[in-house]
Parts: C-alpha cells; structure tokens; sequence
C-alpha cells in the first residue's frame, strides 16, 4: 500500500484496531427482566397471610398501573395499594397486602417493562392454610403492541446501519485518502 511514496500500513492497521476494540468491548445483547424470586415462593403454603408480596427481577424493571395483581381461590381479584419499588433498588417491587386475606390458593399476576422496553409479564401462586383449587391462569395483559415491536426492531436496525456506516467511511478515509490533504 505505497500512496506517494509513503507507506500507508500504520494507519490502516490502527484502523484496524480501533474497529477490533469497538466490537470487542459491545455489551451483551440485552436480554428482558426475568423474575429471580418473589416473596413467598411459588407454590408455597403458608400457615398465615403474608404482610407484603416481593418480586425481585434479574434487572431494574418499570411498573405500570396494575403491576402487581391478586386473584383469591374464587378467582376474584382482591384489591391492592399500588406496586412500588423497594428502597434497596429498582430491580425488587413490593406491594402490601390487604388484611383477612381467607384460607385458600393465591394467584399473583404481574406485568412490568423491562429496562430495555419490553413489557414482561407472569405469574405465580401461594397458599394460606390449605392449597385450593385454581381456575384457569388470569390474563397477564394485553400482549405487546405490534406497532411497538416494529418500530423497536426498526430502530435497532437503524443503530446497526449507523455503526456500520461509521466505520466503513472511517476506513475508507484512512485508506484511500490523498497523501496531501
């Protein structure tokens, strides 16, 4: 690679390296905010009523009308305060539960957005005195909107044109520049 007389080979190789650097220190595809553990555990029978449900999530998690949802053994929602997060972070949410909760199968439905926006949602069960039988799983929520999930795609799209753009005219620059600019 003679241009002029010069030789061209350190700055294509430094080129180079800054592209290596640039792939090798992206972070990890982003994953969705999946459920590490609630308090009670699922499917655990408890002698008593808990105070409180928590959720703890594998990331920092954003909370919506409705979060955090009870549906008792006859499958009638009962009634909550709203969820909120814990003071030791975003990732735990905690809501109180009502008093006189009776003896039966709990059935505790959530739905948060992930700290990538993506809502995820699921749902688990407990027990108070005796294991009941259950309906059928409530609904979670509306499933995610598909206006949504094409402008996400879209724009990660969009961000990976950019990204390439960038380093092909960075190369291109380094490489076929005239010796006297």
């Amino acid at each position: 690679m003679h241009v002029g007389g010069r030789l061209r080979r350190p700055a294509f190789l430094a080129a180079l390296l800054t592209l290596l650097v640039l792939l090798g220190s992206a972070p990890p595809a982003a994953a969705h905010a999946a459920l590490s553990g609630t308090d009670p555990r699922d499917g655990t029978v408890l002698k008593t009523a808990p105070r409180q449900l928590t959720l703890s999530f594998t990331e920092s998690v954003g909370l919506l009308d409705g979060s955090v949802r009870l549906f008792g053994p006859d499958n009638r929602r009962v009634r909550l305060d709203e969820a909120r997060h814990a003071p030791d972070g975003d990732d735990t949410v905690r809501v109180t539960l009502p008093d006189g909760l009776r003896s039966g199968t709990y059935t505790v439905a959530w739905r948060v957005v992930s700290a990538d926006s993506h809502p995820v949602s699921g749902a688990f069960t407990f027990s108070i005195g005796e294991r009941s039988r259950t309906a059928a799983l409530p609904d979670t929520g509306p499933p995610e909107h598909p206006a949504t999930k094409a402008l996400h795609t879209l724009a990660r799209h969009l961000a990976y044109l950019a990204v390439a753009l960038l380093l092909g005219t960075a190369a291109f620059v380094t490489v076929c520049r005239p010796p006297d600019t």
